[in-house]
C-alpha cells in the first residue's frame, strides 16, 4: 500500500547504491559542472549524475577517518553538488 508521497505502510522506498560499482574519477572535467549545466565530460561521472539525480534524498554510510569523512565519498557527493 502507497500513502502520500511514495510512502508505503511499511515505510519509504529505499534503493543502495555502492560507490564501488561506479568509477569515478577524482574531478577531472575542464569546468565546473556549474558553467556546463550540470553535465559532465567523464562518462562515469554522468552515470553517476543521472542516477543519483534519480532520488528526492539520499542517506549516505561512510567510514569515518580522524574525525572526518574519507576523501572518496566526499569527492563523489561535490562532483554532484556543483
Amino acid at each position: 500500500m502507497v500513502g502520500r508521497g511514495g510512502v508505503s505502510a511499511v515505510g519509504p522506498a529505499t534503493t543502495v547504491l555502492d560507490l564501488r560499482d561506479y568509477r569515478l574519477p577524482f574531478f577531472n572535467e575542464p569546468a565546473s559542472p556549474m558553467a556546463t549545466g550540470g553535465i559532465f565530460t567523464e562518462p562515469e561521472a554522468e552515470a553517476w549524475r543521472r542516477r543519483i539525480g534519480e532520488f528526492d534524498a539520499f542517506i549516505a554510510t561512510v567510514a569515518e577517518y580522524n574525525h572526518g569523512n574519507d576523501s572518496g565519498p566526499q569527492e563523489r557527493f561535490r562532483q554532484r553538488a556543483s
